[in-house]
């Protein structure tokens, strides 16, 4: 089943970095971490990743939407999905520039507003569904039917670029798939954005 990567416990430490920067107490009970705001808002702050984090840049970014003054981020994660989360929030009235860059810049607001918004497609099950589960670096290569749209662009990086190497294409926004490719074997790379993503393993 999708997602689950096999990256061991992780660590909060860039959370906090994030949460006491801007201005909140940080603890940990009961296995979750708690942070609280000890005054009327949180306040911007710059705040350096050491390390590129989805989780980390997704929740610096929810926490400064709110915020007092300027946030900066830097060393953030870029994958579609913070993007598209900044897309969202700014949907919602935030002010938001650089996502999809490796520095977001977030201006405070006072509040945000109701939105209708379509989420993007799932990379994790769009790449479970693209890649044979007893072995993820096997291309399944069943039929001509296209399978699924990836996303809402070829360049966005919702589709394995593996598929691509197996004869996969892209038509019509969709992922095709043609027979004869069912034993494709090729080495891949699991990291954080524009190889196999780590949370495939889970497949393996």
């Amino acid at each position: 089943m999708p997602g689950g990567c096999l990256l061991g416990t992780r660590a909060t430490d860039m959370h906090e970095q994030a949460f006491r920067a801007l201005g909140a107490q940080v603890s940990n009970a009961h296995g979750y971490l708690i942070a609280k705001s000890v005054g009327p808002t949180l306040v911007g702050a710059d705040i350096d990743f050491r390390q590129p984090s989805v989780g980390a840049t997704k929740n610096a970014m929810l926490a400064s939407v709110l915020a007092r003054g300027t946030t900066t981020l830097r060393n953030v994660a870029m994958e579609p999905e913070v993007v598209d989360l900044a897309n969202f929030l700014v949907a919602m009235g935030a002010r938001i520039a650089g996502q999809g860059t490796d520095t977001i810049v977030i201006e405070g607001v006072r509040e945000l507003h109701g939105v209708e918004y379509e989420v993007i497609p799932d990379r994790i099950v769009t790449g479970t569904l693209l890649l044979d589960l007893d072995d993820p670096t096997r291309v399944v290569g069943y039929s001509r039917t296209p399978l699924l749209s990836p996303g809402r662009d070829e360049q966005d990086g919702y589709v394995p670029n593996v598929v691509y190497s197996c004869g996969a294409f892209l038509h019509d926004g969709l992922v095709w798939i043609p027979y004869g490719i069912d034993d494709c074997r090729i080495g891949v790379a699991y990291v954080p954005l524009g190889g196999v993503l780590a949370d495939l393993r889970s497949a393996s």
